[in-house]
This record gives structure tokens, C-alpha cells and sequence, in this order.
């Protein structure tokens, strides 16, 4: 009986193969004399594990589909460094790709062949354990330093908008919205008792913060209508600076109080995978975001907006305050997506790729208002970066469940035996792909990695 076609992938492009060929041992150099009857063998160590596959892309679709795949599988052998290699039943492997050639002496009905080598990456290109902690660690670093960078730098830029009052409360509105939705998630995703309180009074000062920043405003000149009705204690209280500081002054410290809530969120919640997931949801949208973006602007017939000197100020103050939060929240989800825990590969990827994806939409929806990227646009990256590098690891350290496809039904019995040596584990795969009765396996299942 003809072995079915299984699936498998190499840096995320799918193809079918059937089976994997492995080649291990030990290098060994051989040394022969002219002369005599001696020689000697001389061992350098173990031999670079490698893999010989056979990779099946289907025809059985428009030839320029057909097209499209081979050339993405090629294209993915000819890309620099390492990637995941799953390959059925249960193989993982952070791998090379050596050689990919076409082999049209392999083809079967449906499906063209590719010859692909694969060499195994080794211990000190990977990463070692301890080292996901460091990259967890870092990617909290980046939040400390954008904090300081966003404070240091953003207050400066906002000082010469800080002089219209209704641009301030919008400001604060935007923040205060932040803070909202990122309680929210912190709630939804089940807060550590013991922590509880702490956390309660990290909100409560953040949004005391958020108070402040609003009310430094420098109130408005305030002319008489009679200046012998106002004494001028009155007059010199309505035009006196505000008694909370400079807007520049408050805006740091606000900053600085949101930040410390975001990192508390993550420190005491129970479950950063579910943390991690509420914040992805409202980060683009909601998060950071003008709650009324034609506010200010001059209206004319049929909803025409034209912008105006004020809604021009409110823009930028979107830009700058609205970015800063958005950056400092989607750091924050980069540190719980790293943090998170997963039961299956499959998960572990998929949340990885939500987390990379979002960042991406951050990064390129930013328009800040002066010319370049957000000057906190480099920890942001930074962040992604190493969290993205700690749940690699995570997947590696992580049991595949691998997509499996036959021509025919076959019995649970005999698929644990071919997948896992043992048959034991039959009624394991019926349970979990909900087969009527383990004789009948559907043609479409999944399996558990060894």
C-alpha cells in the first residue's frame, strides 16, 4: 500500500511529503599509508544532522496557483538563516536549508516533486533557556526606556499646543481612554488577589496624573466687563499660572504614572496569553485613537469637512499623545504575549504571528507631527523583536500537532501505531478528533507530537 501524502512546512510555506530521510554519525577522517599495512581512523566529533525530503506541491489547481507555490517554497529555501521545520508525524526542528531542487523523475499524478536537504541548527545558534528569560526581560526594558524617551522628548514638542485648553482635555480624554480599555483587559485576563490593591492604586495614580495634566492648562485672560466691579485679587487669580505646573511638567509625570500601570498589568496578571489577546483587540482601533475626528473642523453641504487652525492643533496633539499610549500599550502586549504560557505549537504560532502583525499596523500607522518616526518607534521594535525571539523558543520547546490527510478511513488502532509506535494511543486520536467510533478515523485529523 502506497504511503499517504502528509503535511508539512519550512518557514511557514506548506507542502506534502511522504516520509523524511535522516542522516546521522560521527566524522571521521580515514588515514591510509602508501606502503604499509596500517591505518588508522581518527574521530572529530559527532557528524551535522541532516534531512532529505521530498516535498509534493499539488497540481491540481490553475497552473498559475501551481506556479505561485513553487515558487514560494523556493523562494523560502533561498532566504538567510535558520527557520521551523515540521514535517509529520511529530518532527520539529529549527533547520538550514541546504539545496532545493526540482525533481521531475518523482512527480505523481496531482503533484509536482522537490528535492529539499535540510541541516539542523545548532546549540550555539539557537537560544539557550535562560536566554528566553533575558529576552522577557528586555522586552520590559524596552517599555522603561520609552517611557523616558516619550517624557523626555514628546512633552518639548506638545509645549507650543499646551496654550489652547480644549487640546489639553482632548489629550487627556485620549490617555484616560487608554487607561479604561487596558483595565479592562487587565480584569478580563483575572488579576492575582495578593496584587489586587497594588494594581488598584497604580490606576488610581495614573488617573489622578491624567487629572492633573488636564487641569495645568494657563487659564484664559479673563477681561472684565467693568473693571471697577472686579477687584483685582479676582483678576490676578483668573490670569495666574496654574497651581499644578507647567502642562510640560504634568504631561512627564502622567506619562510616566500610565507607564508604570501598563508594566503593573503584566506583573500581576494570572494568564498574560488571555491579557495579551484582549489587548491585541482594542490596540488598533480603539486604543490611542480621536474619539471625534472632525471635531473642530469647518463644515459645509454634504458632510464636507474642511480643516481649520484648531482642528490642525488637535491632530498633532492626536498624533503625539495618542501615539505615545498606543506604543507604550503595544509594548506592553509584546511582554504579555511573551510571558503567556501555551498548551500546542499551532497556538504558540499563531499567537506569535498576531502579536508581529499587530506591531507591524502600530509601526506603520503611526504619523507623528514632526518629520521621522515616533521617537520611541526604536523600543517598540526592540520589543517585538525579543518577544518574538522568546516564543520561537517557546515553540521549539513545544509538542507539534501536525495536520495529517489519507485517501481512505483507516482504523485508530493502526494510525497510533504508524504515528506514535504505539497503539495504545488509539483511542487518544479518536477523542480528539471526535471520531464516531475508533475504527472509523476521518479522512482529515490531527495528531499530538511524540
Amino acid at each position: 500500500m502506497a504511503l499517504p501524502l502528509l503535511q508539512a512546512s519550512y518557514k511557514g510555506v506548506p507542502f506534502h511529503t511522504k516520509n523524511a530521510h535522516e542522516t546521522v554519525g560521527r566524522r571521521l577522517v580515514k588515514h591510509e599509508f602508501p606502503n604499509s599495512e596500517e591505518w588508522f581512523v581518527e574521530d572529530l566529533g559527532i557528524k551535522l544532522p541532516s534531512l532529505s525530503v521530498t516535498a509534493y506541491l499539488s497540481t491540481n489547481c490553475e497552473p498559475e496557483i501551481a506556479y505561485l507555490a513553487a515558487e514560494a517554497l523556493i523562494g523560502v529555501c533561498q532566504t538567510i538563516g535558520p527557520g521551523p521545520l515540521i514535517l509529520p508525524p511529530s518532527t520539529f526542528m529549527v533547520a538550514h536549508c541546504e539545496s532545493c531542487k526540482r525533481s521531475f523523475d518523482k512527480d505523481i499524478q496531482g503533484y509536482m516533486a522537490f528535492d529539499l536537504d535540510f541541516l539542523e541548527e545548532g546549540d550555539q545558534g539557537g537560544m539557550a533557556p535562560f536566554q528566553v528569560g533575558l529576552a522577557v526581560r528586555l522586552v520590559a526594558g524596552a517599555l522603561d526606556d520609552a517611557i523616558g524617551v516619550i517624557a523626555d522628548i514628546a512633552g518639548d514638542a506638545l509645549e507650543a499646543l499646551f496654550a489652547v485648553p480644549e487640546a489639553l482635555m482632548m489629550a487627556g480624554d485620549i490617555a484616560g481612554t487608554a487607561l479604561m480599555l487596558m483595565d479592562t483587559a487587565a480584569q478580563i485576563a483575572v488579576v492575582s488577589p495578593s496584587q489586587a490593591a497594588g494594581l488598584s492604586v497604580s490606576l488610581d495614580t495614573a488617573v489622578q496624573s491624567v487629572t492633573t495634566f488636564q487641569a495645568s492648562g494657563t487659564p484664559p485672560y479673563m477681561k472684565p466687563p467693568n473693571k471697577l466691579l472686579v477687584q483685582p485679587a479676582v483678576m490676578a487669580k483668573a490670569n495666574a499660572p496654574s497651581a499644578y505646573g507647567r502642562p510640560t511638567q504634568t504631561f512627564v509625570a502622567m506619562i510616566r504614572s500610565i507607564g508604570t500601570y501598563f508594566q503593573n498589568i503584566v506583573d500581576t496578571t494570572t494568564s498574560s496569553a488571555v491579557l495579551a489577546s484582549n489587548i491585541q483587540q482594542v490596540m488598533i482601533d480603539q486604543i490611542g485613537v480621536d474619539p471625534a475626528p472632525n471635531y473642530g473642523k469647518a463644515q459645509y453641504p454634504n458632510y464636507v469637512y474642511v480643516p481649520t487652525d484648531f482642528s490642525n492643533i488637535r491632530e498633532q496633539m492626536v498624533d503625539v499623545v495618542g501615539g505615545a499610549v498606543r506604543i507604550m500599550a503595544a509594548i506592553t502586549m509584546t511582554q504579555a504575549y511573551a510571558t503567556a504560557t501555551y498548551e500546542t505549537r499551532q497556538e504558540a504560532q499563531k499567537a506569535r504571528g498576531l502579536m508581529v502583525a499587530t506591531v507591524e499596523q502600530v509601526i506603520y500607522a503611526m504619523e507623528p507631527s514632526w518629520p521621522g518616526d515616533h521617537p520611541a518607534m526604536p523600543q517598540l521594535i526592540q520589543s517585538r523583536d525579543q518577544a518574538s525571539a522568546a516564543m520561537l523558543q517557546t515553540i521549539a520547546d513545544l509538542q507539534p500537532t501536525v495536520q495529517m490527510s489519507l485517501t481512505e478511513s483507516m482504523p485508530a488502532l493502526y494510525l497510533a501505531w504508524r504515528i506514535y509506535q504505539d497503539p495504545n494511543r488509539a483511542q487518544e486520536l479518536a477523542d480528539r478528533n471526535d471520531a464516531p467510533h475508533p475504527m472509523w478515523m476521518p479522512v482529515d485529523f490531527e495528531a499530538r507530537g511524540v
